[in-house]
C-alpha cells in the first residue's frame, strides 16, 4: 500500500510540474512516504490444557516440550518389530446385532439438516459392534489402542499435531499416520489439537479427558463455506479446505475424547503419548521398527477392559515378537 501511495504521490508531482512548464513557479515537492509497519506475527496461546485455547489463526509451533518427553529419529537405528491379536476372553455365547441406520436427534436442528443425515444413513453404533469372529480365537476386538512410552530414540519419524475433521456426518481422523482405523489419532505431548469440519452444518466439539471428565476445550467447527455448494450438498474433498478449530497445548499423556454436542452419533478419541510406536488394531496389529530392549505395551479400548494394560515385551533386533492383548467382557462404557 505504500509504494501504491507514493507512486501516486510522485505521478501528482510529475503532473503539477508539467502544468507550470514556462512559469517561474517551481514544481511542489513531494514529502517521502514511510513503509507500513511489517505485520505482527499471530501470538502463541499460551497456557496448558486446563485453560480455554480461542479459536483464531493457527500457530504451527507448540510450546517446548520438557527434555524427559522428547523423542528424536534416527534412521540408522536398529529395530525388532511386534506382532500380536487383541481377543475378548469370555463371552462364549455372544450375539452381534446388525448394524441398522437410524433418524438421530439433532440439537438446535439447522434448515435441511435432518435430511441431509438420513440421506447418509447414519447406523446406529453398539458396543458388540466393536467384536470380530474368528474361527480360532471366537471374537477379536477391534478398535485398540496400542502403544509404548518411554521410548526416546529410533528409526520412525516423530508425532505431529493430531487433527481431526467431520465429513459425511462422520468424525474422524484427519491424518492417519499409518497407524490404522480412523476413529483414534495419536499425538506428541504439548501439541494443541485441530478440528474442521467439511459438512454444511456446524459442529459443536467436545474435547475431554477420560481419566478425569475434565473439559479441555470446546468450539464450534463452522458450517463448510463454499457459494456453489447448495445446503445439504456434499463437500468434494478434493476442494476440502475447512476453517479449523485448534484446542490448548494438550500438557497431560492419556486419552481423551472428542464428541460434538449437536450430533451424539460423533465420536473419536485421541491417544497422547511421547512416541511414534502405536498401531490401532483391527483385531490383528503389527508395530514396526521398534528400538531393540524391554519395553511396556499400553492397551486401551474405549469400551472394553483390558485384562492387562501394561505389557512388557522384550523387542529383539531384526527378529518379530508375538503378543496377545485379552479383553474382558462384558463391554463398561457405552462406546
Amino acid at each position: 500500500m505504500g509504494l501504491k501511495m507514493a507512486a501516486a504521490a510522485l505521478l501528482l508531482g510529475g503532473t503539477l510540474f508539467l502544468c507550470g512548464c514556462g512559469q517561474s513557479t517551481p514544481a511542489a515537492k513531494v514529502a517521502p512516504v514511510p513503509p507500513p509497519p511489517p505485520p505482527k506475527a499471530p501470538a502463541v496461546p499460551e497456557g496448558s490444557e486446563d485453560a480455554m485455547a480461542a479459536s483464531g489463526p493457527l500457530v504451527q509451533n507448540a510450546p517446548k516440550r520438557p527434555r524427559e518427553l522428547e523423542y528424536t529419529r534416527d534412521e540408522k537405528h536398529a529395530f525388532g518389530n511386534l506382532r500380536g491379536i487383541c481377543r475378548i476372553k469370555g463371552g462364549e455365547n455372544i450375539q452381534i446385532p446388525a448394524k441398522q441406520p437410524y433418524e438421530p436427534e439433532i440439537k438446535n436442528v439447522k434448515p435441511g439438516e435432518a435430511d441431509y443425515y438420513k440421506n447418509i444413513k447414519i447406523i446406529q453404533h453398539s458396543p458388540l459392534h466393536w467384536l470380530k469372529p474368528d474361527p480360532r480365537h471366537k471374537f477379536l476386538l477391534t478398535g485398540v489402542a496400542l502403544y509404548f512410552k518411554g521410548i526416546r530414540t529410533g528409526r520412525r519419524p516423530p508425532l505431529d499435531r493430531p487433527g481431526f475433521a467431520i465429513g459425511r456426518g462422520m468424525l474422524t481422523c484427519e491424518r492417519l499416520h499409518g497407524y490404522g482405523l480412523t476413529y483414534i489419532n495419536f499425538g506428541p505431548p504439548m501439541e494443541r489439537a485441530q478440528f474442521g469440519t467439511g459438512d454444511t452444518f456446524p459442529c459443536d466439539l467436545v474435547l475431554k479427558r477420560i481419566a478425569d471428565g475434565k473439559i479441555i476445550f470446546e468450539g464450534t467447527a463452522s458450517a463448510y463455506q463454499d457459494d456453489k455448494l447448495k445446503p445439504g450438498e456434499q463437500v468434494d474433498p478434493r476442494r476440502f479446505s475447512p476453517k479449523l478449530l485448534q484446542a490448548p497445548p494438550l500438557t497431560e499423556m492419556g486419552q481423551y475424547a472428542l464428541t460434538c454436542a449437536r450430533h451424539p452419533w460423533q465420536f473419536a478419541y485421541l491417544v497422547v503419548t511421547d512416541n511414534p510406536y502405536a498401531t490401532v488394531a483391527d483385531g490383528e496389529f503389527t508395530i514396526i521398527e521398534i528400538p531393540p530392549g524391554k519395553h511396556v505395551l499400553q492397551a486401551w479400548h474405549p469400551a472394553y477392559q483390558a485384562v492387562e494394560k501394561d505389557i512388557e515385551v522384550e523387542i529383539k533386533e531384526a527378529e518379530t515378537q508375538e503378543v496377545v492383548v485379552e479383553f474382558n467382557f462384558p463391554p463398561v462404557e457405552s462406546k
